[in-house]
């Protein structure tokens, strides 16, 4: 069972749209939806097979699109199709992470992030794409993350205010195709980052 979220204008809101999976459905797509001037994100993402489509978020108080880990039974995953941007948020353009339970430090979570279409983040307050992988008491790193771009698909991450990529965990990006990342600006104490093809220059 499909839930589509379709063609809406979103604005001035505590958040622009908060996205799990309803009960009963078993994919969520969102397409030709603009998120922008909410006090928090323009979308807040998380559980199974949500597709984002020809949509926009920007000039959110916090980040345009984030998107958030789940259990291993039900891990978040998105896909991005046709063309998405997220610009000009006051933090990042996408954030990307897992959440540890704050009691029990158990269950792991794990996100999954596939580019099928163009990805735009640029001119953000912080970051373009943000990836943060929560640690547990002992400084290991817990949860899964892992962004791929498939052959044809395209992340383009530039002219943002800090990095273009900040990575700290241990996160699998892959490549399917060839130059399917676009950035300059790389940081952050993670074990994984994309091989970027430079950022066009700004005349």
């Amino acid at each position: 069972h499909e839930f589509i979220y379709f063609d809406r204008y979103l604005h001035n809101n505590g958040v622009g749209i908060r996205m799990g999976t309803p009960s009963g459905m078993n994919t969520v797509i969102i397409e030709d939806v603009t998120s922008k001037y909410n006090v928090g994100d323009g979308m807040a993402l998380r559980n199974v097979d949500i597709t984002v489509k020809d949509s926009t978020t920007s000039y959110n108080g916090q980040s345009g699109i984030t998107i958030i880990g789940e259990e291993a039974a039900w891990p978040t995953k998105v896909t991005f199709e046709g063309t998405v941007s997220s610009h000009h948020n006051k933090i990042d353009g996408i954030d990307v992470g897992d959440r540890i339970n704050a009691i029990t430090l158990t269950p792991p979570w794990y996100a999954q992030v596939i580019v099928k279409g163009v990805l735009n983040t640029y001119l953000n307050g912080k970051d373009g794409l943000f990836i943060y992988e929560e640690v547990d008491m002992q400084d290991m790193y817990v949860g899964d993350l892992s962004f791929t771009v498939e052959a044809g698909g395209s992340v383009n991450s530039c002219n943002n205010n800090e990095f273009d990529i900040f990575n700290n965990g241990t996160v699998n990006f892959v490549d399917e195709g060839m130059d399917g990342y676009t950035c300059d600006d790389l940081d952050g104490s993670g074990s994984g980052f994309p091989v970027c093809v430079p950022c066009p220059a700004c005349n």
